[in-house]
């Protein structure tokens, strides 16, 4: 036996690399074995990362916009919405109230099937009276937000202990401020009682849905 192969025998022995072999084309046959094992286990490894770096590669990316800075209580500014919400007649404090301005029609028509609608939400709660209002600077809402001229179509979704609700309006811009159809501030007031209702710029309420 060659001296360099007995010597590689006695290492990978001594390592507990290798069962004793009766025959040096045993070890022979082994090794390269071995090395082929590692070349696979490498070139594996190689492939996962591959397509690791692929898939991420290809992950669409999600359209993001900065949200306004939520509003809190009593801040002074254009009142996007005012309102008071109770629950059976007693006023309701705590409520989380969202107001989601959506992208215009021709905004989201351009979205490609699948794509994200990406809301612009500002938020209050209601005080201990249950009153609340929604502050947003008319200058600060992108342009893809507005129908037409002055025209924003705001989702507004209610948070409190025992569910969520949301209604639906358009809120029209009236040079700095926001109005409704007479000019007076946008308001719609609610009641999560037993018969949950939403009472929208004074009219007769109506059935407010909820979950």
């Amino acid at each position: 036996m060659p001296a360099d192969l007995e010597s590689r025998l006695a290492g990978l022995r001594a390592l507990d690399y290798l069962p004793p072999l009766a025959d040096p084309a045993d070890l022979r046959h082994t090794v390269r074995h071995r090395r082929r094992r590692e070349r696979l286990i490498g070139a594996g490894l190689l492939a996962l990362v591959v397509a690791v770096a692929i898939a991420l590669a290809v992950v669409p990316h999600r359209p993001h916009v900065t949200p306004v800075r939520p509003p809190t209580p009593g801040l002074s500014g254009p009142v996007l919405l005012t309102g008071h919400i109770t629950t059976d007649g007693r006023p309701t404090p705590d409520v989380i109230v969202y107001a989601n301005l959506w992208p215009n029609s021709s905004a989201e028509s351009a979205l490609p099937p699948g794509g994200v609608v990406t809301t612009l939400t500002v938020e209050t709660a209601t005080d201990s009276a249950g009153n609340y209002r929604v502050v947003l600077d008319p200058t600060a809402v992108p342009a893809m937000y507005w129908e037409g001229p002055d025209v924003v179509n705001v989702e507004v979704d209610l948070s409190y202990d025992r569910g969520n609700a949301g209604w639906n309006l358009p809120i029209t811009r009236c040079g700095d401020a926001w109005c409704d159809d007479s000019g007076a501030t946008p308001r719609l007031d609610f009641d999560l009682g037993q018969t949950p209702t939403v009472t929208q710029d004074g009219d007769n309420p109506q059935p407010l849905p909820t979950q």
